[in-house]
């Protein structure tokens, strides 16, 4: 995904790799200059460890200025590894990502060039020669369907022996280049450490990613044998590759090959987890983490998955109590500042006014032509959504004042359609809520939802979010038209169907 050039920009106060700077921090942050160039306004985002472990909750959400260039200061209470990324979060895409090896107290001016991924890198301050270093390593992100070139290049031609043979041979090629690395420069034992689990990590992770690829387009293939031996592949990685590694928490490969691999690394978990219903997943899945981790181990990944859940859930009782449990077990941990931070919203709706009833249409219409003869003349544009899903609440995040404005204006009915099980109307009516979502709201029932599959994707489940215009007469205009923020495109795309009516 990005092969980097790292180049030492020479000036006075810098004379070796750990030589400080001449500005001195307190020493439980670090300060960063970013420049950006060939960018003005983009959305950036650094994690900082905390305690030495990778936790996506300690996220700074920044913008460079319109010449692509920010200084930010950041919490760092422990040496480890910090992630730059552009336009990202962790769980839900493809990113253009640095790493930079930190110790508390650090200061860093970074220079990044920006083509199609961040092409040359120059590093002034603390650590230069670590980091140049650490960013030599070509480094690809692969989504979990498995979307990218080098990963079906190094596959070759689809046999798990070559591919495995193909990961190794790189693997061995950069701990060689480590070790040489060692014996020339005075690094930190902790950098050395931290960048040795971090290649063998990358590699694991990539292997299992790759293995989940190729058991999906062999699934419907005869050769049993070629799925034995991918299958076999896989458990052989789990025996050299262990799960619980406290020295590859700083890791954030590591964190993603955990994050993906344990409910296959452990009997039957993957199981469980399949066969429950969505609404007890949550709580199964942080039983089983409580199970089978122990240790820091064990309070990170448990702190790891809450923060997660309640980013993309806020408003799970499930993720609330899971949380009151975490606070409970580990009252001094030091995952709880960051947890509270990211819990901030559920705690603000709790203390929400609630007093305006929301009324929600509870399995009243049975198809679109029916939902348009409530609103007669009008077109309606639709949201489809559920409580469980957290892009569809991200879109609700989105400031609608325009699209507000225009619907009113033009006499377009907002529609928000629930495809959640009717015990979730208390929680869908919270929703409504706290995000004051103007326009229609039902929760739909079984022959909603098959007219729904049976118009967007031939009889069978889609993908939500999803968006769609409804004509007067109940016919579909767009089948995926687009999001609330998409801004002017959507109200573009309205205004078409408006001088058509």
């Amino acid at each position: 995904m990005k092969k980097l050039l790292l180049l030492i920009l020479f000036c006075p106060f810098i004379v070796k790799a750990h030589t400080r700077t001449e500005e001195v921090l307190k020493g439980d942050s670090i300060s960063i200059t970013l420049n950006l160039l060939k960018g003005g306004k983009e959305s950036i985002n650094i994690s900082t460890p905390i305690n030495g472990c990778f936790f996506i909750g300690e996220f700074a959400s920044l913008k460079t200025d319109e010449n692509g260039k920010l200084k930010v200061k950041l919490p760092l209470d422990s040496s480890g590894l910090c992630q730059v990324w552009l336009n990202y979060l962790p769980w839900v895409g493809r990113t253009i990502c640095i790493q930079i090896y930190a110790e508390p107290g650090d200061k860093f001016e970074i220079t990044l060039e920006k083509g199609q991924e961040f092409e040359t890198v120059y590093f002034k301050g603390d650590h230069v020669t670590e980091n140049e270093f650490l960013n030599s390593f070509e480094r690809y992100t692969v989504d979990y369907s498995g979307d990218s070139e080098h990963l079906n290049s190094l596959m070759l031609k689809g046999d798990v022996g070559s591919f495995l043979d193909t990961l190794q041979s790189l693997e061995n090629t950069e701990l060689k280049a480590l070790t040489a690395f060692k014996m020339r420069t005075n690094a930190s034992k902790r950098f050395l450490s931290l960048l040795r689990e971090d290649i063998r990590y990358y590699y694991a992770q990539l292997f299992l990613v790759g293995w989940d690829v190729k058991s999906q387009t062999l699934k419907n293939q005869t050769d049993s044998s070629r799925i034995q031996n991918w299958n076999q592949a896989l458990l052989n990685s789990f025996q050299r590759t262990n799960i619980e590694c406290v020295d590859a928490l700083g890791s954030f490969w590591y964190n993603h090959y955990k994050n993906i691999s344990w409910p296959r690394y452990f009997e039957n978990a993957m199981k469980q987890i399949v066969e429950s219903p969505k609404e007890e997943v949550d709580e199964l899945v942080y039983n089983l983490i409580s199970k089978h981790f122990s240790g820091i181990t064990k309070e990170q990944h448990l702190a790891y998955t809450i923060n997660k859940n309640a980013l993309k859930n806020k408003f799970s009782n499930t993720i609330q109590s899971q949380f009151q449990r975490f606070q409970k077990d580990y009252p001094s941990s030091p995952f709880l500042p960051a947890l509270l931070r990211s819990f901030e919203e559920v705690l603000e709706f709790q203390d929400h006014n609630t007093a305006n009833e929301v009324k929600i249409e509870n399995g009243t219409v049975s198809n679109l032509e029916e939902l348009s003869s409530k609103y007669p003349g009008k077109l309606l544009y639709i949201d489809i959504w559920a409580t469980w899903c957290g892009p569809c609440k991200k879109e609700f995040e989105h400031p609608h004042k325009n699209l507000d404005s225009f619907v009113r204006k033009n006499k377009i009915q907002q529609v928000y359609i629930s495809i959640d099980d009717p015990s979730k109307l208390d929680v869908c009516s919270q929703i409504i809520q706290f995000y004051s979502l103007k326009g229609g709201h039902y929760l739909a029932n079984e022959s909603l939802i098959e007219a729904l599959q049976n118009s967007l994707n031939k009889g069978k489940s889609f993908p939500i979010p999803r968006y769609i215009i409804v004509g007067p007469n109940g016919n579909i205009l767009e089948t995926n038209a687009y999001r609330p923020s998409s801004g002017n495109l959507l109200i573009e795309q309205l205004e078409k169907h408006l001088k058509k009516k």
